[in-house]
């Protein structure tokens, strides 16, 4: 965790000076075409799926992380916000299963504009800045 956070990229949310949440981020490689992250010029902030307290959950903190961190790679000159869904996502439309049966981190990246695509590492999702 130390290595990431010497990045400067991660953000926490904190109620009266206690931390509620955190969202980990680094800069990556996407290639766009082949959907892949690579080895190269950072283009990319990845996000690591945000932690947030039990008592915190429904409260927002999720999409504050998400967008502050969306807010962090525009402000370096990142072309994309990608993460990966770890979840096994049966065949068909991915936005149809996450609207059905998906997490709230995933709802939320849907309902944030991210596209969904198949790799063979799990379905990456990406958001053009």
């Amino acid at each position: 965790v130390g290595n990431i956070v010497a990045y400067e990229r991660s953000f926490g949310a904190t109620v009266n000076r206690m931390m509620v949440g955190v969202g980990l981020a680094w800069p990556a490689r996407l290639d766009q075409a082949s959907k892949r992250i690579m080895s190269g010029e950072p283009n990319a902030l990845y996000m690591e799926d945000p932690a947030v307290l039990l008592a915190y959950e429904g409260r927002g903190v999720r999409r504050i992380l998400l967008s502050e961190r969306e807010r962090e790679a525009e402000r370096n000159g990142f072309k994309f916000a990608i993460s990966y869904l770890y979840e096994d996502v049966p065949k068909g439309d991915i936005g149809d299963y996450i609207l059905e049966a998906g997490s709230q981190l995933e709802k939320l990246y849907l309902s944030e504009g991210y596209e969904f695509y198949r790799t063979e590492r799990g379905v990456l999702a990406f958001k053009k800045l």
